[in-house]
């Protein structure tokens, strides 16, 4: 009797951050490299990736540098926390 054992692997930050700005109504886009959300409202975040999508270089909320470099911050400017 065998079992078949599924392996799932945890998320990495950069698709939980996707997948919070998919649940949460934004459209995404990656002109230049960038990952880039955007709403209906006009909130615009745009997330710059170190190769390989590991580690985040900046963040801009609607166009202006956001405080922070990491998973919590990206998630911060997509709820518009960083206003």
């Amino acid at each position: 009797m065998s079992q078949d054992h599924v392996v799932v692997k945890p998320m990495i930050g950069r698709d939980q951050v996707r997948q919070y700005a998919q649940e949460n109504g934004y459209e995404f886009s990656t002109p230049y490299g960038l990952d880039t959300f955007s709403r209906s409202d006009g909130r615009k975040v745009e997330v710059d990736y170190v190769r390989g999508g590991k580690r985040i270089l900046g963040i801009w909320g609607n166009n202006d540098l956001v405080r922070g470099a990491n998973r919590e911050a990206a998630l911060a400017a997509l709820r518009g926390d960083d206003v």
